[in-house]
């Protein structure tokens, strides 16, 4: 069971995500049907504006100051970012390869990453020594 400060702290992180989801979501969308890029490319971008636009929420709205320098912190950001990219890719590839439209398989994939972002960060990055 979440104690109060966590049940607030993913609250606060779901509301940030909705967020990311909203700017994810629509740059895919626009860089996908107006640009006509492909969709792994579409969603590879779209994917990284909204970490950058996450890292800036997250940094100031759902986590408090962490037991690392904010050069760990930010490179730690990057890793799980690049890690999670590789993730969002390859799955987003898997589930348009058996025949589920790009923009299903986008909205499918978002919720297992955003889970993955809060676990990796909370316990690798802004994890509270004690």
């Amino acid at each position: 069971m979440l104690n109060k400060f966590q049940n607030n702290q993913f609250s606060s992180y779901l509301i940030v995500g909705a967020i990311c989801f909203v700017v994810d979501f629509s740059l895919f969308f626009l860089i996908r049907h107006y640009l006509n890029f492909s969709a792994v490319f579409s969603s590879g971008i779209s994917f990284t504006i909204a970490v950058l636009c996450n890292y800036c929420l997250c940094f100031h709205l759902v986590f408090p100051k962490g037991s690392y320098s904010i050069i760990f912190q930010i490179l730690g950001i990057f890793i799980i970012s690049g890690i999670s990219l590789i993730i969002h890719i390859t799955l987003l590839k898997c589930l348009i390869l058996i025949l589920i439209p790009a923009v299903f398989a986008k909205l499918i994939v978002i919720p297992l990453i955003t889970y993955w972002n809060y676990w990796a960060r909370k316990k690798l990055i802004f994890y509270k020594k004690k």
